[in-house]
């Protein structure tokens, strides 16, 4: 398949088993927002790392 659009290439990245990741120290908020929209998706599991206080507070907000 042929991919042209964002949109196509999480459609096939879905499709496929998901893949484990890991973000060390986790505290950013683009980190955070990007790795739960992956997870939203479906096409990662997520582990976190760093400080557990910032990285909910960082979740709170978005």
């Amino acid at each position: 398949m042929e991919i042209r659009k964002l949109d196509q290439m999480f459609e096939v990245l879905a499709s496929r088993a998901k893949k484990r990741l890991v973000a060390a120290w986790a505290i950013d908020a683009h980190t955070i927002v990007a790795v739960a929209e992956a997870v939203k998706i479906g096409i990662i599991e997520a582990i976190l790392v760093g400080d557990e206080t910032l990285i909910k507070k960082r979740l709170q907000r978005s």
